[in-house]
């Protein structure tokens, strides 16, 4: 029988983090900003897709872009986020990450146990 997907715990803060994202074929190849270090910043993406003929114009702080560039399934959001100070309030975070995943631009892997 197959099992439910596992689906990421957006209103949980502490089980949230644990979770690793991986981007979805559309932001692959994607080219990313210079990195900031001012992580509250808010910066301009446009995400092209030829394959659906859409541009998705967003405005995302910096912490968010650093999501992205370290996305790669392996690595928990607390890891990717740890160098983000002061780090994004639990409910920001999830509202942001949320946004990325309903625009399939993301998905997340459940936390690696044992």
């Amino acid at each position: 029988m197959a099992q439910p997907e596992a689906l990421p715990p957006w209103d949980n803060p502490d089980k949230l983090p644990a979770w690793r994202p991986v981007v979805t074929p559309a932001l692959r190849e994607h080219r990313w900003p210079t990195r900031r270090r001012a992580w509250h910043t808010l910066r301009n993406l446009k995400i092209k897709s030829p394959a659906t003929n859409t541009l998705i114009e967003l405005s995302l702080p910096e912490w968010v872009l650093e999501i992205l560039r370290g996305c790669d399934g392996t690595r928990p959001l607390r890891a990717i986020l740890s160098e983000a100070s002061p780090p994004p309030h639990h409910s920001r975070l999830s509202r942001e990450l949320h946004l990325l995943y309903q625009l399939a631009l993301v998905n997340f892997l459940p936390p690696v146990t044992g």
